[in-house]
């Protein structure tokens, strides 16, 4: 997801980031070559990342969830919480079939061998 940035200065003569209005300060390179920043706001957790040349901003992906990019944190809980079970719900499904399907294999053969 790309959105505009822009760099300005801080009074201290840090860099900022600015996407749709609100200022991210940056943190550090990471190993994959992108640059971590959060919100200038120290008691926010809003976080972006762009690339080195800070031309595109690549936001988290429960950023997705939510129509302002500082959401209150009861939101960011609930949408951590839903993709959660929606996983949990999706490995215990695949976990149920990798166990039943070698039976119902084993059964249907077993019919085929019974019916010759």
């Amino acid at each position: 997801m790309e959105s505009s940035l822009k760099i300005i200065m801080s009074e201290r003569g840090k860099e900022l980031a600015v996407v749709s209005s609100h200022k991210y300060r940056f943190i550090r390179k990471r190993k994959d070559e992108l640059l971590k920043w959060i919100c200038y706001n120290k008691s926010c957790y809003a976080s972006i990342l762009t690339d080195v040349k800070k031309t595109q901003v690549f936001h988290r992906t429960f950023n997705a969830h939510f129509y302002n990019s500082h959401p209150p944190i009861y939101f960011v809980l609930e949408a951590l919480k839903e993709m959660q079970a929606e996983t949990n719900i999706k490995i215990s499904t695949i976990r149920l079939y990798k166990r039943i399907y070698p039976k119902l294999f084993h059964l249907k053969i077993c019919k085929k061998l019974t019916m010759l």
